[in-house]
């Protein structure tokens, strides 16, 4: 996937939790911020596993 918000660090972890952002996060406030959106995401992804 080359539009990803977020990049699996290391694939061959089998519990996958770390994650590398990417451009696509920066927030329109200020390019040191991200968005929230993703972030919520990844929470919600973390809850169901």
């Amino acid at each position: 996937m080359t539009d990803a918000y977020y990049d699996l660090v290391d694939p061959a972890d089998p519990r996958g939790q770390r994650f590398a952002a990417s451009e696509h996060v920066i927030s329109t406030w200020g390019s040191s911020m991200q968005n929230a959106a993703p972030v919520s995401a990844l929470l919600v992804r973390a809850i169901e596993h």
